[in-house]
C-alpha cells in the first residue's frame, strides 16, 4: 500500500494525458514523429559521445598504466599518488568535452578555450608553489639525487645554517629529513630542487668528518701527530667509525693559541650518526692526549 500511495499519482496524471492522445489522432501522430526524431537523436549523439568519451577512458587508462605506474613507478620504486594521475584525467575529459561540443553539438569552442585559458592562469597562479612542488618531486623520483637512508647536507645562506640531516622520507610535495639532533626537518620539493645539496654517501657509502685540536708549540709535531692518530685508530674500534680509508693527522694552520691539528676520518652513517661519531671520537682522543701528558691549548 506504501508503494502505490507514491505512484498512484504520476500514473494518474500520465494515464490522463495518454488518453487525450489516443482520442486526438492529430496530435497523436505528431507526438509519434517527434518522438521518432528525439530517439534518432539522442542514439547518434549518445554513439559519438559514448565513442568519445571512450577514447577519453582509454587513453587515460594507458597513461596511467604505462606512464604513472610503469615507468614513474619503476623508477621510484614506490606507489605513484593520486594527485597526478587525477589531474592527467581532468585534462584529458576536459579535451574530450570540447571535441564532443565542436563536433557532436557543432558548437564553437573558441570562447570555451578563451574562458579555460584564463582559468589555467589563475589556477597556476594559486597553485604555483603546489606545482612547482610536485614537478620537483617528480625530477627527484627520476633523477635520485639520493634515496632513504643517505645522509645530506642542505646548503643555506651561511655555512653555520646548513642543514646535515638523513633521508627519512621522500614524497611528491615534501622530503622529510632527520637531523643529528634527532629532530624531524619537512623540505619542500622546490627548495630542495633550487639549492645545492651535498650526499656524503654517494658515490660511495661512507663520507669523512674532520676535527680540529690545537696544541701548544712547546709540544713536537711529530709527538703530537703520533699520539692523536693514536687516539683517532682507537676510536676506529666503534661500530660505523672506518679504519678504511684510513684515518689521518695533518697539521693544518698556526694561531696564538698554537698549532691547529686536523684529524680526519670517516664514517658509515648508517651505523653512526656524524655527532655521535664527533662525540666518540673527541673523547678517544682527548684520553689519549690526557694520558700522554699533553693538554690542548684550547
Amino acid at each position: 500500500m506504501k508503494i502505490i500511495s507514491r505512484i498512484w499519482l504520476p500514473v494518474a496524471i500520465f494515464g490522463a494525458f495518454l488518453s487525450v492522445l489516443l482520442y486526438r489522432q492529430d496530435i497523436y501522430a505528431k507526438f509519434v514523429e517527434n518522438g521518432l526524431f528525439v530517439s534518432d537523436s539522442i542514439f547518434t549523439n549518445g554513439v559519438q559521445i559514448g565513442a568519445w568519451l571512450s577514447l577519453g577512458f582509454l587513453v587515460n587508462r594507458l597513461i596511467t598504466v604505462f606512464f604513472w605506474d610503469g615507468f614513474i613507478g619503476g623508477i621510484s620504486e614506490r606507489r605513484v599518488p593520486r594527485l597526478p594521475k587525477d589531474v592527467t584525467a581532468i585534462l584529458i575529459f576536459s579535451i574530450v568535452a570540447m571535441a564532443i561540443a565542436s563536433t557532436v553539438f557543432d558548437r564553437d569552442i573558441t570562447k570555451i578555450l578563451a574562458a579555460s585559458g584564463a582559468v589555467s592562469v589563475v589556477v597556476g597562479l594559486a597553485l604555483r608553489t603546489v606545482i612547482l612542488d610536485l614537478f620537483m618531486g617528480l625530477a627527484i623520483h627520476v633523477d635520485r639525487p639520493f634515496k632513504i637512508g643517505d645522509w645530506i647536507m642542505v646548503h643555506q645562506n651561511r655555512v653555520e645554517t646548513h642543514i646535515v640531516a638523513e633521508v627519512i622520507e621522500i614524497n611528491w610535495r615534501t622530503t622529510r629529513l632527520r637531523t643529528t639532533k634527532n629532530n624531524m626537518v619537512v623540505v619542500p620539493n622546490s627548495r630542495l630542487g633550487e639549492t645545492i645539496v651535498t650526499n656524503y654517501m654517494e658515490p660511495k657509502p661512507h663520507f669523512r668528518i674532520d676535527l680540529d685540536f690545537i696544541i701548544d708549540f712547546e709540544v713536537p709535531s711529530e709527538r703530537a701527530i703520533r699520539v692523536l692518530t693514536a687516539g683517532i685508530r682507537a676510536a676506529c674500534e666503534i661500530k660505523g667509525v672506518l679504519s678504511k680509508p684510513e684515518p689521518e693527522v695533518r697539521m693544518k694552520e698556526s694561531t696564538l693559541e698554537g698549532m691547529v691539528y686536523e684529524v680526519r676520518y670517516f664514517i658509515l652513517p648508517k651505523h653512526i650518526s656524524p655527532n655521535e661519531s664527533k662525540h666518540e671520537v673527541n673523547r678517544t682522543v682527548l684520553e689519549h692526549l690526557v694520558h700522554s701528558g699533553i693538554m690542548p691549548a684550547h
